[in-house]
């Protein structure tokens, strides 16, 4: 099966948050059970490089997570607006790729599946405050 094409928006300064759901040609979810890794990477224009696994560590930068439980093929992606406002980027590219726990065939190496693909396009922040007054 061939990667999806989907292409993300995010809103520089503003919380984002993406839910997908893994799921077979007639709809029904892909249990996730096999996998212990979601990785994702974005290449911006600005040659920067963001990686995302669902192995980090510091949920305050992102949060990214299979869903529970992982019968259901949920993926979540979240990443903070304090994040979000940092990006000083206008659009990626990047793939989202599974890694397996077991092994594709005996010495080799867990099975990869790349699931999307596409750009990021980040639109850039007018309002520069808090409620709480000027950043």
């Amino acid at each position: 099966m061939s990667a999806g094409n989907y292409d993300i928006v995010i809103e520089q300064g503003v919380s984002y948050g993406l839910s997908l759901k893994y799921a077979d040609s007639g709809n029904a979810p892909i249990d996730l059970a096999a996998f212990n890794c979601a990785r994702m990477q974005w290449i911006t224009n600005t040659e920067e490089n963001y990686t995302f696994t669902t192995t980090n560590a510091n949920s305050g930068l992102y949060l990214f997570e299979f869903g529970s439980p992982t019968a259901s093929g949920i993926i979540n992606f979240k990443i903070p607006a304090s994040i979000t406002a940092g990006y000083n980027f206008t659009s990626a590219n990047y793939d989202l790729e599974l890694e397996s726990i077991a092994e594709f065939y005996s010495g080799g190496g867990p099975q990869v599946i790349r699931l999307l693909q596409g750009t990021v396009t980040v639109l850039p922040e007018i309002t520069k405050m808090t409620c709480s007054g000027v950043l």
